[in-house]
């Protein structure tokens, strides 16, 4: 009797679960700033070495490290979420070169406030996306474990967030149009 209710339940968790996985993400994941935070910290190293793994450097190029954060204060993580966008376009401009998929994109209800999990899990995406292209694109051996290891930050903002995301987006676009 014990194993035909864990069937069943198992069985109900197969059919229904799908349908609760946007609430699930949005309301349960209990995602933060400062963990968005963390992941764009790590994006930034990966548009990094995606600069050094192209070009052959064992050095970032000086115009990227001298690219600073722009502040972006009262910002809300519907604004972070453009910058994540933006982001996502650009690396697909690579991939769809590379004849790879464009990013996958976490979809959510549009009538339903932004979270920073949504913003969290889109920036997860973009950062696979741009793994996947530079494994699939370079000649060079590299470690991509390191860009899958955050930091804990604490105290970020959604403001702090698209400071980052919007910095990852210029480096990108500065490779995309110095290489």
């Amino acid at each position: 009797m014990r194993t035909s209710n864990a069937i069943a339940v198992f069985a109900l968790c197969l059919c229904f679960g799908p349908l609760s996985t946007a609430a699930f993400a949005q309301q349960r994941l209990g995602m933060t700033p400062s963990h968005v935070y963390g992941l764009w910290d790590s994006i930034n190293k990966a548009v990094l070495a995606l600069q050094m793994v192209r070009d052959g450097n064992d050095k970032p190029a000086k115009q990227l490290l001298d690219m600073k954060p722009k502040s972006f204060e009262n910002a809300k993580a519907a604004d972070a979420l453009k910058y994540v966008a933006a982001f996502r376009k650009q690396i697909d401009v690579l991939r769809r070169r590379a004849d790879l998929p464009p990013t996958r994109i976490y979809k959510w209800n549009p009538n339903e406030e932004i979270t920073p999990s949504i913003v969290f899990l889109n920036s997860g995406f973009a950062l696979d996306a741009l793994m996947e292209w530079m494994i699939s694109e370079t000649n060079r051996d590299f470690l991509i474990s390191p860009f899958y290891n955050n930091e804990a930050f604490t105290g970020k903002t959604p403001g702090d967030v698209a400071s980052l995301a919007e910095l990852a987006t210029r480096r990108f676009v500065w490779i995309l149009n110095n290489g």
